[in-house]
C-alpha cells in the first residue's frame, strides 16, 4: 500500500492528511529552475556587454564610413549630363536669348572648377 502512495501525486488537490501533503506537487517548484536559468543567461549577457566598449555598442558592426565614395560617381555623372544638356540648349538657341556668350563662358568656368574640386576629393 505504501508503494501506491509514493506514486500518487496531487496536482490541484491539497489533502488534509499530513502524510498525503508530502505528495502534493507544487507548480512553483517547476518554475524555479526556469527562472534560475533565465537569470543566469541575463547575468551572463549583462556581464558580456558591460565589458565591451560603449562605442562598439553604438556603431554598426559593418562600418561604411566613406559614404561620399558611393555618391561621388553618381554625382559626377549627373553633373556631366546637366552640363551637356545646358550646352546643347545654348548651342541650339532654345533658351530664348536670355543667356548670352558671357553666361556661356561663366558656365564653362564653373564646370571646370567643379571637376577640379571633385578630383581633389
Amino acid at each position: 500500500m505504501e508503494d501506491k502512495l509514493k506514486t500518487l501525486v496531487f496536482h490541484n488537490y491539497v489533502p488534509k492528511d499530513e502524510n498525503l501533503k508530502r505528495l502534493v506537487r507544487s507548480n512553483l517548484e517547476d518554475y524555479t529552475q526556469i527562472e534560475e536559468d533565465i537569470d543566469a543567461v541575463i547575468t551572463r549577457i549583462i556581464d558580456e556587454y558591460s565589458n565591451k566598449d560603449v562605442l562598439s555598442l553604438v556603431l554598426p558592426s559593418n562600418q561604411n564610413l566613406d559614404l561620399k565614395r558611393n555618391l561621388r560617381d553618381a554625382r559626377q555623372l549627373l553633373a556631366n549630363k546637366t552640363d551637356q544638356t545646358i550646352m546643347k540648349l545654348l548651342k541650339t538657341g532654345q533658351t530664348g536669348g536670355e543667356i548670352g556668350p558671357a553666361m556661356l563662358a561663366k558656365f564653362s568656368e564653373d564646370a571646370m572648377e567643379r571637376e577640379l574640386s571633385d578630383e581633389d576629393n
